[in-house]
């Protein structure tokens, strides 16, 4: 039997079982008084039933939240669970996990922002939050499909208005099994571009589909092959506060403090591939690019205020990877 699950702008989730002459089976809409919709389905392992993962206005905390439903192997909801907080969320993909729990990637909607960052969810086998990690910058990312990689992490890929060529681009983001980054690429043209699905291939790379932008208004799919890319983790500053490059201590706010010059430090990685060139970015000007380790570029000019600084490191067959924090500097 084979399945398929629609969805209907301010309407109910919808999923259908059909046999393989398409004769339906059943059926089964899933909604409240509001808006709901269902974008990703796949097949529990554990008992041939079903999991849903879409949006929902009718249930939840916000204007919008992500939301899992989970069914037998008939359609029945057996329970649903919403993620997010008060701002808009929307879910993208889901992937069962090698443990029997559920990762869900997507985008919430930060309590402190206006945009939306990718959101990874992991979930035990009831739908219960785990832990959620975000990832994005100063503007609007999105998570479209997971996968859970043979080494145990997980990939995202998506789409991002905040790293790459101008316009929206395609993204992908390696993930460790706690949550934490290892490494990303963003990739695209001058238009918009999107990443819509993620897999494995047989020599450790990953295969994307997506859609390309054409410059004239039209669309291409796209097929775009990635292996390995440099992991890059921007070492110093940390969040403190930095007197002449000295730490002078730890705190917890968000961002590093920095009074006077600082050394900006990287770390750089690359585990199959050597390392062509690091560059050095503040709020997207090229400041520095070094070719061999260390990766430390002397920031003494005089600023003040909020600053993006970015490294980005190439290695020799193309690939990319990077890292960016936001700093506040004076004098």
């Amino acid at each position: 039997m084979s399945n398929t699950v629609v969805s209907f702008p301010y309407d109910d989730v919808w999923l259908i079982g059909i046999d393989e002459n398409g004769v339906t089976l059943w059926d089964n809409t899933f909604g409240g008084i509001k808006g709901d919709s269902g974008y990703k389905l796949i097949q529990d392992f554990n008992d041939d039933g079903y999991v849903i993962v879409g949006s929902t206005y009718s249930f939840g905390h916000g204007s919008s939240d992500i939301w899992l439903i989970k069914t037998n192997e008939t359609g029945v909801m057996l329970w649903n669970k919403t993620y997010g907080g008060a701002g808009y969320d929307r879910g993208g993909g889901v992937v069962q996990t090698f443990d029997g729990g559920f990762a869900i990637t997507g985008g919430i909607t930060p309590y402190s922002t206006k945009w939306e960052d990718v959101c990874l969810i992991r979930t035990d086998e009831n739908g219960d939050e785990l832990w959620c990690s975000l990832f994005g910058g100063n503007d609007l990312d999105h998570g479209n499909s997971i996968i859970q990689t043979a080494d145990g992490d997980f990939l995202i890929a998506g789409t991002t208005h905040s790293y790459g060529p101008k316009g929206f681009n395609g993204w992908v983001i390696k993930v460790d099994e706690n949550g934490d980054e290892i490494w990303n690429v963003s990739f695209g043209g001058n238009d918009d571009d999107t990443a819509e699905c993620v897999i494995q291939s047989n020599d450790g790379g990953f295969v994307i589909a997506g859609r390309y932008g054409c410059g004239d208004g039209s669309d291409d799919a796209w097929l775009v092959k990635i292996g390995y890319a440099p992991v890059v983790s921007i070492v110093k500053p940390v969040n403190g506060l930095y007197f002449k490059d000295f730490l002078i201590r730890t705190f917890l706010f968000r961002n590093p403090l920095i009074i006077g010059f600082i050394n900006v430090e990287a770390d750089v990685v690359d585990h199959k591939y050597d390392i062509e060139k690091v560059e050095f970015y503040v709020n997207e000007k090229l400041m520095l690019t070094l070719t061999s380790a260390p990766y430390i570029m002397n920031w003494s000019k005089t600023a003040y205020g909020r600053y993006i600084v970015k490294v980005i490191a190439y290695n020799s067959i193309g690939y990319t990877g990077s890292d960016a924090i936001s700093v506040w500097k004076f004098f």
